[in-house]
């Protein structure tokens, strides 16, 4: 009887030992889950950044686009008001372009704030117009300028660059 206590506390031992050493196993592998769970999140917000980041440098595209087709539309009616003003003996005569009902349809659906353009847009005395049209210039060297300054937030990208790096 002695010795099958002593092989049956042998075996005991043996099977606590691996029981340690399994629970050694699954604490190294938490705490490893839970470091990649938290480097996730990192990358996540990383990724999360870039994307905003590209979404507003799209939007900044975008804007530009509509300024530059409005611009050009704002020369040709500046540039038509001037020719029907050196083509007539008066100030008063009538400017009614096609391209101002054209601007005026763009402005209807832009979401910008021009209201010199807007008024450019309008037909009337072609002096009216092309003081509004020259008024529209500025206004719209402005809007590009503005667009031109605004801060890039494109950060994002070599902190994913870093991140990877000493993952590796």
């Amino acid at each position: 009887m002695a010795v099958f206590t002593v092989v049956a506390n042998v075996v005991l031992v043996l099977a606590a030992l691996v029981t340690v050493w399994f629970a050694f196993r699954a604490s190294v592998s938490g705490v490893r889950a839970t470091r990649l769970a938290k480097e996730s999140l990192v990358y996540s917000r990383e990724t999360m950044e870039a994307v905003r980041a590209a979404h507003e440098a799209d939007e900044r595209n975008r804007r530009r686009m509509l300024i530059r087709e409005i611009q050009g539309l704002v020369e040709a009616i500046h540039s038509k008001a001037k020719h029907i003003l050196a083509g007539t003996s008066g100030e008063w005569a009538g400017c009614n372009v096609p391209e101002q009902g054209s601007l005026a349809r763009l402005l209807a659906v832009a979401k910008e704030d021009l209201p010199h353009c807007l008024m450019a847009s309008a037909p009337g005395r072609a002096m009216e117009v092309l003081m509004a049209a020259n008024l529209a210039r500025d206004e719209l060297v402005a809007v590009l300028e503005e667009l031109s300054s605004a801060p890039c937030s494109l950060a994002a990208g070599p902190a994913i660059v870093r991140s990877n790096a000493m993952r590796r």
